[in-house]
């Protein structure tokens, strides 16, 4: 732990290194307002930050930048900083007029959370075992196949389709489909499983088709905005083509959001992360949801000088908005 003013020059070390991008000297340091001590004090501070891991000095001769040490200390103990009202309306504005099914609703989101940062962002769909039922239907599409259609509390909606061996008439089915909706709605989806009985001659095609619905192992979809942004983000074109490769795979990226994911905030910063071959990178992500039903998280992913503090603020407020949002 460091002492008040030591901590308060690394804050400032950080702030204008995040700001400017290049190592930061103790002329910069002790010019800010908020110190008030003489340039050797900040010169012994700066000594004393990089021999405990704090900072590092890239060449003799210049100034001095963060180390993944001293950027985690500047996040855990930056407080919140409340966004500008043009900002706070934006986001007010796009969830009280944006009316989307749910998979819209996520891809919409991803885009907004991108323009609001200037990162890429990601928005991660519920998983499915966090939905809630709330509604089964069979639409008949011939006299032997049917469409089973499930929704969930968070308007996502899985469908199968039942052919039967024989036509089947309408008494059984709308049978069949009351006693479903009966032992189904407001069960969450990893528990249906165990209550699906459905009686009669056609139960054995029905049962096939819902074990199909409610199979435990689908994933979550993850949807991803403002990937044009990299360009501008890292100047090392090496770093933006092996970033984008990671973009495109799904899965890892999702189990990246998802690695530390309590139901608060989480920031990753470099080598926490751990993908290997990229080392100028961290995640901003938030949870989303209702108290009752899905959850989900949303991310915004840039290099390790991005602006923490207001990141994370807006990464909460559009987290906030979109719970509000879901059907």
């Amino acid at each position: 732990m460091l002492d008040q003013r030591r901590e308060s020059v690394l804050q400032v070390l950080v702030a204008e290194y995040i700001r400017s991008g290049e190592p930061v000297s103790s002329r910069s340091i002790a010019e800010s307002a908020v110190l008030g001590v003489s340039s050797a004090t900040i010169r012994n501070d700066l000594v004393q930050l990089e021999q405990a891991g704090y900072i590092a000095q890239v060449h003799t001769s210049s100034g001095r930048i963060p180390t993944e040490r001293g950027l985690r200390y500047f996040v855990d103990h930056s407080d919140p900083v409340r966004l500008q009202a043009a900002t706070r309306e934006r986001i007010h504005s796009f969830f009280g007029t944006v009316h989307h099914e749910l998979r819209q609703l996520l891809r919409a989101t991803s885009e907004f959370l991108s323009d609001l940062t200037a990162y890429p962002a990601l928005v991660m769909g519920p998983q499915l075992a966090s939905e809630v039922i709330k509604g089964v239907q069979f639409i008949r599409l011939s006299t032997n196949t049917v469409l089973l259609v499930v929704v969930s509390s968070a308007g996502g909606v899985r469908q199968e389709l039942i052919r039967f061996d024989q036509p089947v008439e309408d008494q059984p089915l709308d049978s069949i489909e009351a006693e479903l909706r009966r032992d189904l709605i407001g069960v969450p989806f990893d528990q249906a499983a165990a209550r699906l009985r459905p009686d009669g001659e056609e139960a054995s095609a029905i049962s096939r088709a819902l074990e199909s619905v409610f199979e435990p192992t689908q994933e979550a979809e993850l949807f991803v905005g403002g990937a044009h942004q990299l360009t501008h983000l890292w100047e090392d074109l090496s770093q933006v083509e092996r970033i984008l490769h990671l973009l495109e795979q799904g899965e890892a990226l999702a189990q990246l959001v998802e690695s530390a994911a309590a139901e608060g905030t989480t920031v990753l910063i470099g080598s926490e992360l751990g993908v290997g071959d990229v080392d100028d990178l961290a995640i901003i992500s938030a949870g989303y949801g209702r108290e009752q039903g899905a959850h989900g998280r949303v991310a915004v992913l840039g290099p390790t000088r991005m602006n923490y503090p207001r990141a994370i603020s807006v990464v909460e407020q559009v987290g906030e908005g979109l719970s509000s949002s879901l059907p």
